[in-house]
């Protein structure tokens, strides 16, 4: 089964699981309009960890990270319109991003972050060579600066991007974020630092200057989301946390336990909701304050 979460497009589900099975779905009774093996058919490589990045739409096309630096589909009929090659993929989702003139995407692979076109044209490739080759958490695009950040020690970086490259702003190891990305709010990211293996904190880290501002134990390898001026942070072991995201510090206004054993899983939030689980299959939906 799959990694990552669905996409929907109108009438249609796009699922790609970790072995490389992709499917398209009818929305409306889940009737197959199409699949494609991405492991027999296109004889790409499996990641270590499978295939854990979610389909992108973009108009006519499917993106996905998968072989070299990602691949286009056609989304009606899964024709591949583009590859870049049959090596390793990264763990996480093409993140689209103008520029200059150029539509691209942002690939990140398991050695390095590039820009592809949205016709297959490499741009460019900046090295972020990582252990055991998991770089997993998003890219963050904000105006003209990509934001990275991997664990197992290595740290983070921004960049300033364009047509012509990646230059790095800033590198530090003050965040490093294992399979959960930061959210980026108001100047600040705010995220989890750690890996499944180590005491984990949740950070507040200035996106200007890679600088510190406060950190937190107890949450443990959970997810942090943002509504409005509020971080709602799940705790690995499923208590549920809002707080206001000054920067000064972590004050929540309101927690609650949910959920027990194991929650490594972001909530999704939905119309005053929020839908949360754990490893061993357990759903609440919970009404938010």
């Amino acid at each position: 089964g799959p990694n990552a979460t669905a996409t929907i497009d109108g009438d249609h589900v796009f699922v790609l699981g970790r072995h490389g099975h992709l499917f398209c779905f009818q929305a409306s009774d889940g009737k197959e309009i199409w699949k494609l093996d991405l492991h027999l058919d296109l004889e790409l490589k499996k990641p270590s960890w499978g295939f854990t990045s979610a389909p992108l739409v973009d108009g006519d096309r499917l993106y996905l990270n998968a072989g070299t630096h990602g691949l286009a589909l056609d989304k009606g009929t899964g024709k591949v319109l583009w590859q870049t090659g049959k090596g390793d993929a990264g763990y996480a989702t093409p993140e689209p991003v103008q520029l200059g003139q150029a539509k691209a995407l942002i690939v990140f692979g398991p050695t390095s972050c590039a820009a592809v076109t949205t016709e297959g044209k490499l741009l460019w490739e900046t090295p972020w060579k990582t252990k055991y080759k998991v770089n997993a958490a998003q890219p963050i695009i904000h105006g003209n600066k990509m934001f990275l950040s991997s664990a197992y020690g290595f740290g983070c970086g921004l960049f300033s991007i364009d047509a012509n490259g990646a230059t790095e702003v800033w590198r530090n190891t003050a965040m490093e974020n294992h399979f959960n990305t930061c959210i980026l709010l108001d100047g600040h990211l705010y995220g989890i630092s750690g890996t499944t293996a180590d005491k984990c904190l949740l950070k507040c880290l200035s996106w200007e200057t890679g600088k510190t501002l406060w950190e937190q134990k107890g949450i443990g390898m959970g997810s942090v989301l943002a509504a409005k001026d509020h971080l709602i942070v799940l705790s690995d072991r499923g208590e549920l946390i809002f707080a206001p995201a000054p920067p000064d510090g972590f004050k929540p206004a309101y927690r609650t336990q949910i959920l027990g054993g194991k929650c490594w899983t972001p909530p999704a939030i939905s119309d005053g909701h929020a839908y949360a689980r754990n490893s061993r299959g357990d759903l609440v939906a919970v009404k938010l304050p």
